[in-house]
């Protein structure tokens, strides 16, 4: 299983919290499901939307605090889920 450091998150970064489609996760689980999601031949994008748009929430958040580190955390986090969404799709 991919630690945070493969996945570029600092500690901080990694326990942030999200909701998911009624779940709670961290940024690191996030990072997780993101990096199996890709290698599946059958991704569930509707999980994949649905982090995106939970994923674009925080960026928004995170930029009007000041924390570009975060900013850029959840951007990429973003992006790779709406890769899953759109693959294919």
């Amino acid at each position: 299983m991919a630690q945070k450091e493969q996945l570029g998150l600092s500690e901080e970064q990694a326990t942030t919290p999200i909701h998911v489609n009624g779940e709670l996760w961290t940024l690191l689980e996030a990072a997780r499901y993101l990096r199996g999601t890709r290698r599946d031949d059958n991704p569930n994008r509707k999980k994949a939307l649905e982090l995106a748009a939970e994923l674009a929430r925080l960026r928004r958040e995170s930029q009007d605090m000041g924390d570009m580190e975060l900013v850029g955390a959840a951007d990429a986090l973003e992006k790779s889920a709406r890769e899953v969404w759109t693959a294919n799709g």
